[in-house]
């Protein structure tokens, strides 16, 4: 077992090949170099693949959404917001404080996170009236 450092990430690694050989700490970083060293053909191979596997890529788009959606969901709760309604996170948070966490029409305490904390908002003007419960969300929607 030999001790190095990666070309590319600088990181100390174990090589534990007969030959001693590796020069990256993984294929990931082997892989990163090239495509640095290399943009032209490997825009070109990126190009090649995505015509050619459109599946799989769409496969791992949905997977890595899903992960980032996990990692940082208040990122994507804003952007719900800002696309649908014109305000963002600290804008529903100020509201919650301001309404002092009750329901604008019941009165009950609901929770900020969750699908209990509900954005009421008049569907032709688009002007937002409040933060209702889930319950009151179903009563108002008809109207």
């Amino acid at each position: 077992m030999v001790s190095k450092i990666c070309l590319y990430c600088k990181k100390e690694f174990v090589d534990e090949t007969r030959s001693h050989n590796r020069l990256y700490c993984s294929k990931k970083c082997q892989s990163k170099n090239w495509h640095e060293s290399n943009p032209k053909k490997a825009k070109e191979y990126d190009e090649k693949y995505k015509k050619e596997h459109p599946d799989k890529l769409r496969e791992y788009n949905k997977r890595k959404q899903k992960e980032n959606r996990k990692k940082n969901p208040n990122k994507y709760r804003g952007y719900h917001l800002k696309h649908h309604y014109g305000i963002n996170f600290e804008d529903k948070k100020r509201m919650y404080s301001e309404q002092e966490g009750l329901c604008k029409i019941c009165f009950n305490y609901i929770k900020f996170e969750g699908k209990d904390c509900c954005l009421d908002h008049d569907h032709t003007t688009g002007k937002i009236r409040g933060l209702l419960c889930h319950y009151c969300v179903i009563i108002v929607i008809p109207c």
